[in-house]
C-alpha cells in the first residue's frame, strides 16, 4: 500500500526527475493530495509531472483505454 511507510519508502526510491507519472484511480484531486509530499521530496511538480486519471465506476477495458490514450497524448507508443 502506497499510504503506509512502505509506500512512502517505494515512492522515494522510484519517483525521479525527468519523468511523468501517469496514476489511475480516483478523484484527481486525491490523487493530488496523495501523492503531494511524494512528488515535492522528489523535486518533481505535481502540475506537470503528476497526470492523474479518473477511472472510477468504469470496467477494465474502460479504465485501459483511458491510460492508452493518456500514454499516447504524453507521446508514448502504446
Amino acid at each position: 500500500m502506497l499510504c503506509d511507510e512502505d509506500g512512502e519508502r517505494f515512492l522515494e526510491d522510484f519517483l525521479k526527475r525527468g519523468r511523468r507519472y501517469i496514476v489511475a484511480g480516483c478523484a484527481p484531486v486525491m490523487q493530488k493530495k496523495l501523492f503531494r509530499d511524494a512528488l515535492e521530496k522528489a523535486g518533481l511538480d505535481i502540475n506537470k509531472d503528476l497526470i492523474p486519471l479518473d477511472v472510477r465506476n468504469m470496467k477494465l477495458d474502460e479504465a485501459l483505454n483511458v491510460v492508452k490514450n493518456a500514454l499516447k497524448e504524453a507521446g508514448k507508443d502504446v
